[in-house]
């Protein structure tokens, strides 16, 4: 009878071990289902924003990077343009209608100036505004 007694505990225990996995098991899947994918799942859709974001940084420098040799390009031809009209007078920032009024008067560019005053160069661009 003892051998009987043993083999009802053994069912017994063997029936809570069962029970004991079934629900380790069904945790298990829960952990395995909702933590470990979206963990996975965020790391590899964020390696990819990273890359995207890494490939527009390239990108958004190399534009940058034309854009400011476009720019020091046009600085140039304008500044260039500006030397070129140095000493017209419609050009010029101090510019009037009438001779020897204001800068003009001892301006080195004005064809009517006071011989009596000091001599300058007065004459600066007026940006293209006339």
């Amino acid at each position: 009878m003892d051998y009987v007694k043993q083999i009802e505990q053994y069912k017994q225990e063997n029936e809570k071990l069962k029970a004991e996995r079934d629900f380790l098991s069904k945790e298990n899947q829960k952990m395995k289902f909702h933590i470990i994918p979206s963990k996975s799942g965020a790391i590899s859709g964020l390696r990819m924003k990273v890359n995207d974001l890494t490939h527009w940084l390239d990108m958004l420098k190399e534009n940058l990077a034309m854009v400011k040799a476009d720019l020091e390009k046009v600085t140039r031809e304008r500044d260039a343009a500006v030397e070129q009209l140095r000493g017209t007078c419609s050009a010029c920032d101090n510019y009037t209608p009438n001779h020897n009024e204001g800068p003009c008067r001892s301006c080195c560019y004005e064809i009517a100036r006071d011989p009596k005053v000091e001599v300058n160069d007065n004459w600066r661009w007026n940006g293209g505004r006339r």
